[in-house]
């Protein structure tokens, strides 16, 4: 399947850039990161913090 088909089924669509939402990604994912870094891990917190780091990547890839 080819770029052109893919618009044409709509899995796919143009976008434009935006950059206070790209400012907003980056300053929430820093956050983020600065909390996962600062905070004391434990065997009861893990799931949670590791979720947050993930969040915090996802919300830089997106920028």
């Amino acid at each position: 399947m080819d770029l052109a088909e893919c618009f044409k089924k709509r899995l796919i669509k143009k976008t434009r850039i935006d950059l206070d939402l790209i400012k907003s990604l980056i300053e929430m994912a820093n956050i983020k990161e600065g909390a996962v870094k600062t905070a004391e891990i434990n065997e009861k917190n893990i799931s949670a913090y590791v979720s947050l780091s993930y969040d915090s990547l996802r919300e830089v890839l997106e920028a």
